[in-house]
């Protein structure tokens, strides 16, 4: 069992895989509480749910919608390895599973590592999060590095040395891993129309660029879009 609060079928708005449409598998409660979030599924509480009834639901999704591309996503999914490592199985071949974590518990993602096609990896800044997760972070993309890519959230106010020490550990595991900085979406969707709306996190994309080989610059596209 597990608290899952929502499983729907949108466009995946970040990333890697932004415009994709794929079932989304969101899990309520996280482990961080960072200060930039906005999603509900982090602090309300879900009725618990077996993966049994989980797969069920992902398989009519899936027939309706025509998509077998299925993102956990929360909150935090990976609370709740050991549900997702029974989705898994139970939903059979032919379907692609993407992890979209915090990057905080790489004990847990040994758990369903084998089982996951891509990771969407947040690394979080002290400055947003309130505690430093450097440890955690390398050891989590150690495990993850071949499957992963790493999402950074800036505002323009964020540290630029934090950054460049996030950017400093994936380098150090691999200057292939893709890295998509990603502005915070409050302040970012309130930049006027004619506004450089990049200029202020061109820094950070150039901070990264010298180390690493593929860097983008993305928003949140969802929300720009108005969608789920």
């Amino acid at each position: 069992m597990a608290p899952v609060y929502e499983i729907f079928s949108s466009w995946q708005g970040e990333g890697l895989f932004a415009g994709r449409k794929q079932i989304f598998v969101r899990f309520s409660g996280c482990n961080l509480d960072c200060s930039y979030c906005d999603e509900p599924a982090s602090v309300q509480k879900a009725a618990s749910l077996t993966p049994l009834s989980a797969v069920e639901k992902i398989k009519k999704l899936s027939k309706e919608e025509g998509t077998r591309f299925v993102s956990f996503t929360g909150g935090e999914p990976l609370l709740y390895a050991d549900f997702i490592k029974a989705v898994i199985p139970g939903l059979g071949p032919g379907f692609s599973f993407f992890l979209e974590t915090n990057g905080s518990l790489p004990g847990e993602l040994k758990k369903v590592i084998s089982g996951i096609g891509v990771v969407s990896m947040d690394m979080k800044l002290p400055f947003f999060c309130g505690k430093a997760l450097w440890l955690e972070h390398r050891k989590f993309l150690k495990l993850a590095a071949d499957k992963a890519y790493v999402k950074i959230v800036v505002s323009p106010r964020a540290p630029l040395g934090e950054f460049e020490r996030a950017v400093k550990i994936i380098a150090g595991i691999s200057r292939d891993i893709p890295l998509f900085i990603q502005p915070e979406s409050s302040g970012f969707l309130k930049i006027k129309r004619g506004a450089p709306v990049f200029g202020p996190y061109k820094k950070f994309y150039e901070a990264a660029a010298l180390r690493l080989g593929d860097v983008s610059l993305l928003p949140q596209l969802h929300k720009i879009w108005g969608a789920k």
